[in-house]
């Protein structure tokens, strides 16, 4: 199967990202998001399997508290969201291929994930991609979280 994966450029960020999630319905991180985009501090990227879209991810090279990013060294994955239905098939572990080797070609030595800890298949998921080292345990709104790194 081949996957044509894409950086998308800020002003096709509604289009794109808008059919994978609700980006009205959550607009204060969806500006957020072109924000960092046009700033150059977000890039984003996204899956095109059998001419939909199917998974949507980003690097963050420069985001507030501890852990996230290190200058020149580590940027942070950002949602990374594969659509329902096509889950299972490779995408995932296609993008994540992808944006490692963005990262290194950049000269960056780590990445850096949050993610849920009730959020079992994604835990799974990024420990197989190699995000095996602990960062930090913490808990916010949305509840119980970890971060984890990995090393390029």
């Amino acid at each position: 199967m081949e996957y044509e994966i894409h950086r998308i450029r800020p002003e096709d960020f509604d289009a794109v990202c808008g059919s994978l999630w609700d980006v009205k319905g959550n607009q204060a991180m969806a500006e957020q998001f072109r924000r960092q985009a046009l700033a150059g501090t977000r890039e984003i990227f996204a899956c095109r399997l059998e001419g939909r879209w199917a998974a949507e991810a980003a690097l963050v090279y420069q985001m507030e508290g501890p852990h996230y990013t290190v200058p020149g060294q580590r940027a942070y994955l950002s949602h990374f969201l594969t659509a329902q239905g096509l889950r299972g098939r490779g995408i995932g572990a296609a993008m994540a291929e992808r944006l490692f080797a963005h990262a290194a070609g950049l000269g960056l030595r780590e990445l850096s994930v949050g993610v849920d800890l009730d959020n079992y298949h994604a835990l799974r998921f990024y420990h197989r991609l190699g995000f095996t080292t602990l960062l930090f345990v913490g808990e916010d709104e949305g509840g119980r979280f970890l971060k984890l790194l990995k090393r390029l």
